[in-house]
């Protein structure tokens, strides 16, 4: 991955949250530790495995902010 991309992606999303306080909610899976090698299709997308991780994942943090 380029390094140089990926810190622009990071850095907009996190900007994009801060500019939009309770409207956009950043959530960063980059680096979780819940995603294994055999969760992925190839190094950039999920397989239907890991979709359904992330899913579960995403509608967790979901929850969490509607309560």
């Amino acid at each position: 991955l380029n390094q140089e991309k990926l810190k622009l992606v990071f850095e907009t999303c996190q900007n994009f949250q801060i500019e939009n306080p309770n409207q956009v909610y950043y959530l960063n899976l980059f680096t979780d530790k819940r995603f294994l090698k055999n969760d992925f299709a190839d190094a950039d997308h999920l397989n239907g495995k890991g979709s359904d991780k992330c899913s579960k994942i995403v509608n967790s943090y979901i929850e969490e902010i509607i309560k």
